[in-house]
């Protein structure tokens, strides 16, 4: 398993690879409430970039990778994001019978084929629109943020690549050019 967090608010999520269609089963386990989204491609795992889990998978090794994280710092906050992911680790490993107890499971799963990084050309400020928030469903083409510059000029727009739902907002304050401002999945479907 391979580990990631940080402080921008976020739906949590476990990406398994489609080569390795066992690690399907092992995402379903840590995705152990409908909170998660189940992702079979990231920006990085489709581009087969020199990651963790495409080592692993050329290895043979059953691998996912997780990332959460809460735009709210603070212990609780904090505190809360590790907890969802610590349960999520148990019950894989309550699944494989490696530890003691019962496998919780959601009455069913969110998975989306593909997210992807949204970036602008622009360098400064991020004004973002009210759509820009977890969980929220945009269209291709709905503006999800302005960028201004330190001296008052607009310098972009940034727009939906696609229709999805934004998986990760901003919570910085500015950004470089082609920075990621946000993460947007694809429409998550529903399974059981």
């Amino acid at each position: 398993m391979n580990l990631h967090g940080c402080t921008k608010e976020q739906i949590p999520r476990v990406v398994y690879s489609e080569d390795m269609p066992e690690t399907l089963e092992m995402a379903k386990a840590i995705a152990h409430t409908e909170k998660w989204i189940i992702a079979s491609k990231s920006e990085h795992t489709r581009l087969k970039e020199d990651t963790i889990n495409h080592a692993c998978t050329l290895e043979g090794i059953p691998n996912v990778f997780i990332e959460s994280g809460s735009g709210r710092r603070g212990y609780d906050a904090i505190r809360a994001s590790s907890d969802l992911v610590v349960e999520g680790i148990l019950n894989c490993m309550r699944r494989y019978a490696m530890v003691e107890g019962e496998v919780r499971l959601p009455p069913r799963w969110r998975r989306t084929e593909y997210y992807t990084h949204v970036r602008g050309m622009g360098a400064g400020i991020i004004y973002p629109e009210p759509c820009l928030r977890v969980e929220s469903k945009v269209k291709k083409g709905e503006l999800l943020c302005r960028i201004v510059d330190f001296l008052g000029e607009e310098t972009d727009r940034v727009y939906a690549p696609h229709d999805g739902v934004v998986l990760m907002e901003p919570n910085t304050v500015s950004v470089g050019p082609e920075s990621s401002i946000c993460l947007l999945a694809y429409p998550p479907k529903y399974f059981t």
